[in-house]
């Protein structure tokens, strides 16, 4: 029984085994119409429904790496519970469906039908046995995502399989070097071993949903569908210097920031390790060309999947895998300070992007909600800790709103704002979004901005504009795939 649906509680996570007794609307629970005593009216209903869901949402950060999940609720409406069931499987694509038939034994299984049990479905009969009628969805063991893990987890994972360590090498470079898109290209590996792992593990794969092209400048934009029918996007940029991935680290984005597109529709869920490592192997594999650089800058607050990002970072750059250079991946973040100084200490050699747009904390409140909670100068002490810890120079990100931020007067308070610090400015002219008034600001005024910062000696630069023509900026295209497919934000896959 969870008491609150809100709160998860990390005393008790990581649990082989979860149950959750779940509210239920109380249709079908005597089997006489039962619509005419137990009627929710419909916004009771979609209450209700809001309710379970979040629940089943907060009681899954439970369960561990291949435990299992089950929950009842005391309905025997079957429309109820297979809506349950979709809805949780939809959003959480590590979960899949198991017959309960051996867990059930003597009279308890005459009650229910075996077809049944193997989709899942479980239907108490009431009045039987001391059974008061009630039912009961299996969501099943979780299928272990080993894309998402490090060497020494796939070691741990190869041992419990009783597979001999070198395994894991093995299966590390196939997956991140060989960039197999299934177990069965593992030639090195026994055929039994890849049926086994083709039945307990899971290889994140991204569909790519499709493909645009700049007829300006080459830039690509990928659209991907993930597991759970979740759409993202990420973009390749190519420069004298090779091909840059601009990636996205979640689904939709909680942030708010004003100018952007991404937050419009607010966070659907963080992207897994290898959901965030398929967006560059599926663009390589792709275009038939290296990927020299990466920049976590599209949808989503990378701090905000903290954990997730310093795995990828470091999985990205291993030598077992394609070696990307930690100098030529950059992380941003809209100023999450306990994270900044987080990164900080983690060993790493990225560049740290401070997505700024601001000079001081009036401005930056109306346009980033972050800013009322982290105050602009613990965001840059922040930013000067991971200088002094790392010796990378920060980027600060400034994009230049017409009337908001784009004035002379802006540029100085900027100018003073970083004091001179071994920084760089990067200048970006807002993307307009028409959910947004914003208006990007004219040539002449960036550029007496820039030579403004650079005469007072701030190391400044224009931020050229890449794939305008294909809705360039962070979130535009997915929103667009989404208003064009009816305001579904997932893909049946």
């Amino acid at each position: 029984m969870v008491a609150d649906a809100r709160v998860f509680d990390e005393r008790f996570a990581e649990s082989d085994l979860v149950l959750a007794d779940l509210p239920c609307s109380g249709i079908g629970i005597i089997g006489k119409k039962p619509d005419i005593k137990y009627r929710l009216d419909s916004e009771g209903m979609n209450l209700l429904s809001a309710l379970q869901k979040e629940i089943l949402d907060n009681v899954s950060k439970y369960v561990k790496k291949g435990g299992e999940l089950i929950f009842s609720t005391c309905t025997l409406n079957r429309a109820e519970n297979e809506e349950n069931v979709s809805n949780f499987l939809k959003n959480h694509s590590d979960f899949k469906p198991v017959d309960l038939t051996d867990r059930l034994t003597g009279k308890l299984l005459e009650h229910f039908d075996t077809e049944e049990l193997k989709k899942g479905y479980l239907k108490l009969i009431p009045g039987r046995d001391d059974c008061d009628g009630f039912s009961l969805q299996y969501l099943g063991e979780i299928m272990t995502d080993i894309k998402s893990m490090d060497l020494d987890e796939l070691k741990t994972f190869i041992n419990d399989m009783g597979e001999p360590a070198f395994r894991a090498k093995q299966l590390f470079e196939w997956m991140h070097k060989s960039l197999i898109e299934s177990f069965d290209e593992c030639t090195n590996l026994s055929k039994v071993f890849r049926e086994r792992l083709n039945s307990e593990a899971k290889l994140t794969e991204l569909k790519p949903v499709e493909v645009f092209k700049s007829k300006i400048d080459d830039t690509r934009k990928y659209l991907f569908a993930l597991s759970d029918g979740n759409i993202i996007e990420s973009v390749r940029m190519k420069y004298e210097h090779g091909n840059s991935v601009c990636i996205s680290s979640q689904v939709g984005c909680r942030m708010g920031c004003k100018f952007c597109a991404s937050t419009l529709d607010g966070l659907v869920r963080n992207l897994t390790v290898g959901e965030m490592l398929d967006q560059v192997y599926s663009i390589q594999r792709l275009l038939g060309e290296r990927v020299s650089n990466i920049v976590v800058m599209g949808s989503g607050e990378p701090m905000d999947n903290y954990e997730n990002i310093v795995k990828f970072v470091r999985i990205i750059s291993s030598e077992m895998g394609l070696n990307i250079s930690q100098r030529n991946i950059t992380v941003s973040t809209c100023g999450i300070v306990p994270k900044i100084r987080q990164l900080a200490d983690e060993g790493l050699n990225i560049t740290l992007a401070l997505s700024l747009h601001a000079p001081n904390d009036e401005i930056r409140k109306t346009i980033m909600p972050v800013a009322n909670k982290y105050a602009l100068k613990d965001v840059i002490s922040a930013c000067d800790y991971y200088f002094k810890k790392t010796g990378r120079r920060v980027s600060y990100e400034y994009s230049l709103v017409a009337g908001v931020n784009d004035n002379i007067e802006e540029a100085k308070k900027l100018v003073k704002l970083v004091n001179g610090r071994n920084i760089h400015i990067n200048l970006i002219p807002v993307n307009p979004i028409k959910e947004r008034d914003f208006k990007q600001s004219d040539k002449l005024k960036i550029k007496a901005f820039r030579e403004f910062l650079e005469k007072k000696g701030v190391n400044a630069t224009v931020r050229r504009e890449m794939g305008r023509d294909i809705d360039g900026a962070c979130g535009q295209l997915r929103r667009r795939f989404i208003e064009t497919n009816g305001g579904s934000e997932s893909l049946e896959v």
